[in-house]
């Protein structure tokens, strides 16, 4: 991840081989839209060197070519809620600087509930 944010200006994130958020690479990584971005930051071993942990994601990727209904993330996502998640399949987003996969993206966003554990507000 420290070669991307050195080296790149936009950044896509793929979960399940479908598109889940895509942005600048500081847009992306200070501001993430989507819970997978969100843990795969929080897994990333350069916490280690901050002196966070770094946190797996729980649960397993979907079969391959078997993705489940509505956010291909649901299953394994901590704010996964089970109308806007997983009833029909959540269309990316967004206004072309910026784009997420994520049926609940804005409201988390607004929480707080995306940020990384040590940037969490108490």
């Amino acid at each position: 991840l420290g070669v991307v944010a050195g080296t790149c200006h936009r950044l896509a994130v793929m979960y399940a081989g479908r598109l889940v958020e895509e942005g600048g690479v500081g847009e992306v990584f200070d501001d993430h839209a989507h819970p997978y971005t969100a843990a795969l930051l929080a897994a990333a071993p350069e916490n280690a060197m901050r002196g966070r942990k770094p946190r797996a994601v729980p649960g397993a990727v979907p079969a391959p070519g078997e993705p489940p209904p509505g956010c291909a993330f649901s299953s394994r996502c901590a704010h996964t809620r089970p109308d806007p998640c997983d009833s029909a399949p959540v269309e990316l987003v967004g206004t072309g600087a910026r784009s997420v996969r994520c049926a609940r993206s804005t409201e988390l966003r607004r929480l707080g509930a995306l940020r990384r554990p040590a940037e969490a507000t108490p």
